[in-house]
């Protein structure tokens, strides 16, 4: 039950939001001003999350992180998911450190929907999104976070410490 509301917190959410507007909208149903704000405030909220949705997993199959692993450079793996709060309040996290550090760390990204994301929660054991995992440069994981917010500065750091150990 935990791993559905952690995966599904956007959506579930997004339907309280829905409903608390529909009661709105039944005590405001003479105002029409009120309705448009109302109207307003769905669509920026909609528009909101579809821009902040990850999409597919960035790998196709899971030897796509083996052979990322095995080049010897540390990789960061996350398993996200499209309807989770903190998964999509960690994504500018991610994307800062996968730009600053591109060229000496791997970035792999899983849905853990899709056919590839699935494998990868059973092969790993993950338990909760997001999860993030660092594999250093022996193909060992070195760090774990599972669930939660992004911990930017904890992740920059594993990932470039020479040897990718805590």
């Amino acid at each position: 039950m935990r791993q559905f509301l952690n995966e599904n917190s956007a959506a579930l959410l997004l339907i309280a939001i829905g409903v608390f507007l529909a009661l709105q909208v039944w005590e405001y149903r003479r105002r029409p001003k009120a309705l448009a704000i109302l109207g307003v405030v769905v669509v920026v909220i909609g528009a909101g999350y579809w821009q902040a949705r990850g999409g597919p997993s960035n790998i196709a199959r899971a030897a796509e992180l083996d052979a990322l692993v095995a080049t010897g450079r540390p990789v960061l793996l996350e398993a996200y998911s499209d309807t989770c709060i903190a998964c999509l309040v960690s994504r500018p996290t991610v994307d800062g450190l996968e730009r600053d550090l591109a060229g000496t760390a791997g970035f792999v990204r899983v849905n853990v929907r899709d056919e590839v994301g699935r494998g990868l929660v059973r092969r790993f054991g993950i338990r909760a999104t997001p999860t993030f995992v660092v594999f250093g440069p022996n193909g060992e994981e070195v760090y774990r976070q599972d669930g939660g917010l992004a911990d930017g500065d904890r992740l920059r750091d594993t990932l470039t410490r020479p040897g990718g150990t805590d």
